[in-house]
């Protein structure tokens, strides 16, 4: 029944039950005001008071599943924790009295469960989806807002509130990519409580976010040159028909179209900016443009390679289609897995190391010169290795305790005999067939069973075979007889073939690594003079098993002819010395002023004669220092004054010898990249090979190693320690070598000072 069908009841008693008592007394309590104390969660009430009758009071609420009690005090305890009841809701509490079971007076309030201490809880569970920019957390009990801080360095640099525990923040931090902020969450609700601060440390651009940088606007020149004019330069990737095509290595401003292996024909070509840090931030799609279509500065170099047709056999032998035979790179499961040594058109799965579970098989046709131009990626077929398991062998035993098997016409395989249940025996060699008695069995009864070994993957060896029961007995090899020839080969014979152990003059002198029949006595190194020659044959698991001594046969050795003396040893290589083309006059540059940490060494490289600056008068210390500049700065310390070329760059001949002593190689695609700026270990790599090609005599330190080392390419880690050894590269103030940063002319003015000072 509702609550005002309850007061109406309640009137109507109360008016009946004095009617009909001569000494009931008037209520004394005209109303209950039930009220909470916030401090103790106890609800308290005016009692109901009516002259010699019993009262009770029934408390509950609907807004709490399950919370009603009956109490005779006006009084009561409440616990909104067990009830559960999160701090902040709201409550809705109705106090009736009772009298003889019926209602007399009944009263509610609204309670607001209260936050003991002041605080909410604070946010949890902080997290960024992956490829989004959507901040999330665990929605806090109680809170109504949350408020939300960013904080780049130490410093606030934006605001802002939510009413969910969630926060897309793309458009605040599109303008700090790269850059280790901090976030922090604070929790409210409507009563002035707030919670402690929830933070999360995020690098802008590696967690979501989309569009940031901007849409490239490209032209395309006669000689087929794309470029993005005031756009600077950023890393592109090139895209042919909406497909991705080909990436560039660094941060460029153009791509010249015939270097990249675009197929012959026309091509439409468009491009997008790629952010460093997150795929999701990069560019939208560019204008297009049309390319090729002829000769001249419009066609394109070379061809991509035709894209193969994969086939596997039930045998697992992999068969391709699609050309003459090429290199290929399997892929398994879309992981590049198995690269093939020669030009092959097939490969059988089963033996090049799988691993087990069902497979999806891939190839690419490898390019010969350019992997731009390797082939896309052949259709896809699933291979279940797991599923190749050798078959079970069914054995049977002669009476002379030969042990066979067949295989369904699988061929010799290596075996694992087992005796007892435990393995006991694994053959050497890919076999048929084993003598039970020459396996070094225990003299009585054994339960004999037999598997198949795979070539790659225990996984796959062939279940146990059927069982035989074998007595075994002891049985020592026969005594071997021996002969001998004139050019000192010693044959046997005596049963089957057998390792043997060589006695000269009664000693143990050679053990044959396999069974054979014969040894040759001039390749055993037997001591000059008068042998006497035995052998026995060994067992393959028991000493005691091994034969008897073999008859003895006499064999010389001459003595050793005494070899030449060595020739006397060439006299040192020369001293290699700078030979620099000094300038009349020590240089001025207006940009390198007194007292910088630069200051002297490039004075010290422009007085010799290695370095030239800019024109007039500019040394650009910290403009970044070109593959090809850097090439001609060791040309200039040889002394070198490389042939010019008409209708090349200048830098050709330059290129041309450093290309001829080994101290300049090209990079990923096979081009030298003259122009891209070159990282610090290109750096290091091209002088530790020009150290190397000129034999220059550098006296080595001990050096340390850097904080970034792991960061260093493999092909330059070698090159770029033995530096450091020498003295000639320290790193940075911080203790890292920043391999894949550019060097400054500034910088590598320093390193040809110090390499100066060490060879003098």
């Amino acid at each position: 029944m509702t609550r005002l069908n309850k007061g109406r009841i309640a009137a109507f008693l109360l008016a009946v039950i004095m009617a009909m008592s001569a000494f009931a007394m008037p209520i004394m309590a005209a109303s209950m005001n039930p009220w909470v104390d916030d401090s103790t969660n106890i609800l308290h009430w005016t009692p109901v008071q009516i002259a010699g009758t019993h009262i009770v009071y029934d408390v509950e609420s609907n807004a709490i599943p399950g919370f009603r009690t009956t109490t005779s005090s006006p009084f009561l305890h409440l616990n909104p924790a067990a009830a559960g009841i999160p701090p902040g809701q709201t409550v809705a509490i109705t106090v009736t009295a009772v009298v003889g079971g019926a209602p007399v007076q009944s009263e509610s309030i609204i309670w607001v469960v209260p936050w003991h201490g002041g605080h909410l809880h604070a946010p949890i569970g902080l997290h960024i989806a992956p490829g989004t920019s959507v901040l999330s957390w665990h929605p806090v009990a109680g809170a109504t807002s949350y408020t939300i801080s960013f904080y780049d360095a130490g410093q606030q640099f934006h605001t802002t509130t939510s009413t969910f525990a969630s926060l897309n923040f793309a458009h605040i931090t599109s303008h700090l990519i790269g850059r280790n902020i901090t976030i922090r969450v604070v929790a409210h609700d409507n009563y002035g409580n707030f919670s402690p601060p929830g933070t999360i440390n995020w690098i802008v651009g590696t967690g979501g976010g989309g569009g940031f940088l901007h849409t490239p606007h490209i032209t395309l020149s006669a000689a087929g040159i794309i470029s993005w004019p005031g756009q600077g330069a950023r890393n592109v990737h090139v895209y042919t028909y909406g497909v991705f095509f080909w990436a560039s290595a660094t941060a460029v401003t153009s791509v010249n179209l015939n270097n990249i292996g675009l197929p012959v024909g026309t091509s439409q070509i468009q491009i997008r900016f790629v952010n460093p840090h997150d795929p999701a931030l990069n560019s939208a799609l560019s204008n297009f443009v049309h390319f090729g279509g002829g000769g001249g500065g419009g066609g394109t170099v070379g061809g991509r390679l035709p894209t193969p047709h994969i086939s596997i056999s039930t045998a697992g032998i992999l068969t391709w289609s699609g050309g003459a035979s090429r290199a290929v790179m399997l892929y398994v499961n879309d992981q590049e897995f198995w690269l093939s040594e020669q030009n092959v058109t097939q490969v059988n799965l089963n033996q090049i190391g799988l691993p087990g579970g069902n497979l999806r098989i891939r190839i690419r046709h490898l390019h010969d010169l350019n992997f731009n131009l390797n082939s896309a990626l052949s259709n896809q077929l699933n291979f279940n290795i797991a599923g190749r398991v050798l078959p079970t062998p069914r054995i049977s035993i002669s009476t002379a305790g030969v042990l066979t098997w067949t295989n369904a016409g699988t061929g010799a395989r290596l075996v694992q005999v087992y005796a007892g249940g435990a393995p006991f025996w694994t053959s050497t060699t890919a076999v048929t067939q084993v003598n039970l008695h020459e396996i070094g069995l225990t003299t009585g009864a054994h339960q004999i069973r037999i598997r198949h070994l795979h070539e790659l993957q225990a996984a796959n060896n062939s279940p146990l075979s059927n069982t035989l029961s074998f007595t075994a007995r002891e049985q020592r090899l026969p005594m071997p007889t021996i002969s001998m020839n004139a050019q000192g080969i010693v044959t046997w014979t005596g049963g089957a073939t057998h390792r043997v152990r060589v006695y000269a003059n009664a000693m143990p002198h050679w053990n044959s690594p396999a069974a054979v029949t014969q040894v040759n006595l001039n390749e055993i190194n037997l001591i000059p003079g008068r042998n006497n020659i035995q052998i026995r044959f060994i067992h393959a698991n028991t000493a005691a098993f091994n034969s008897e001594l073999s008859n003895v046969l006499p064999f010389d050795i001459a003595p050793p002819t005494p070899p030449p003396p060595p020739p006397p040893p060439p006299p040192p290589p020369p001293r290699w010395e700078p030979n620099l083309n000094r300038p009349a006059a020590p240089p001025v540059f207006i940009d390198i002023p007194a007292g910088q940490w630069f200051t002297s060494y490039v004075a010290t490289v422009t007085t010799e004669g290695m370095f030239q600056g800019i024109g007039e008068g500019v040394f650009a210390p910290a403009s970044h220092m070109t593959r090809a500049e850097f090439v001609r700065v060791l040309a200039n310390l040889h002394g070198v004054s490389p042939a010019n070329y008409a209708n090349r760059p200048w830098y050709y001949g330059i290129v041309e010898w450093a290309t001829s002593l080994g101290i300049a190689t090209p990079l990923v695609g096979g081009d030298f990249m003259p122009n891209a700026p070159i990282t610090r270990e290109d750096m290091a790599l091209m002088l530790y090979r020009f150290i190397n090609a000129l034999n220059i005599d550098i006296p080595m330190g001990t050096g340390t190693s850097f904080a970034d080392q792991n960061e260093i390419s493999p092909a330059a880690l070698d090159a770029v320690m033995n530096i450091r050894a020498m003295g000639i590269i320290t790193g940075r103030p911080d203790g890292t070598f920043a391999p894949q940063a550019t060097a400054t002319r500034a910088e590598v003015a320093v390193i040809f000072a110090n390499f100066l000072n060490r060879v003098r």
